[in-house]
């Protein structure tokens, strides 16, 4: 399906009064260049992808994961056959976080995420879009608040891999995840502090085991935030 398209300004359609959209795309036509206000995730399941961005091609395997921000001109090419997952949402919650005002300018570049590149960060990349697709999916209840959560601890991985590197790459760069810096520390107390303040828990009136699995999508290791009441 060809995007709606006025000029080169893409109207993305969210789904059901939603800020996101997500859908996992088979077709093998192109898109023309275009730009739009939300965010693009794009990720290969299966066969290659190819994006130009910035008059830079982006040749995506299978799993590789690149980060399109608001505002940027691409243009997309399928091969005769393929499946990839395309991720849209809306990035203006993501952005007002008073914990991301630091890593902005990190967070608004084109990112390629791949095995080869940032093997620190990676595989949590990869198992997070793959769980934000089977939340879409399902449409459990909150399922929208879910999927910010994971979308966050996306872009969380990007900011420590990002302070920890010195900011030497707009990919990723090796690093040392035991030596994490004063300032992603900082980041990341920030962030939980903003993540409290969103998405309240109290007023919900569920149980501990319904909330806690409100934010399953960021309790899978020791590095994730964890997000409590009292």
């Amino acid at each position: 399906m060809q995007p709606e398209l006025n000029g080169v300004f893409e109207k993305v359609n969210f789904t059901n009064n939603s800020s996101i959209r997500l859908h996992i795309n088979r077709e093998y036509e192109d898109y023309p260049i275009h730009w739009h206000s939300a965010t693009e995730i794009i990720m290969p399941l299966e066969n290659t992808y190819s994006v130009t961005m910035n008059k830079t091609q982006y040749s995506l395997k299978e799993g590789d994961i690149l980060i399109i921000p608001p505002g940027e001109l691409h243009e997309l090419y399928a091969p005769p056959t393929g499946t990839r997952i395309i991720f849209l949402f809306d990035f203006t919650l993501v952005s007002n976080l008073k914990g991301f005002s630091s890593i902005l300018p990190v967070i608004t570049q084109p990112r390629l995420i791949t095995r080869e590149l940032c093997p620190d960060i990676y595989e949590e990349e990869r198992e997070l879009l793959k769980k934000i697709a089977d939340e879409y999916r399902e449409s459990n209840t909150l399922w929208e608040a879910t999927i910010y959560s994971m979308i966050i601890q996306m872009f969380v991985l990007i900011g420590r891999n990002h302070f920890d590197s010195g900011g030497l790459s707009r990919t990723c760069a090796p690093t040392n995840r035991r030596n994490i810096s004063k300032n992603s520390t900082r980041f990341l107390s920030l962030l939980t502090i903003t993540i409290r303040k969103i998405f309240p828990l109290r007023p919900w009136r569920t149980s501990p085991a319904s909330r806690n699995s409100i934010f399953r999508g960021c309790s899978s290791s020791s590095r994730t935030l964890r997000f409590t009441t009292t």
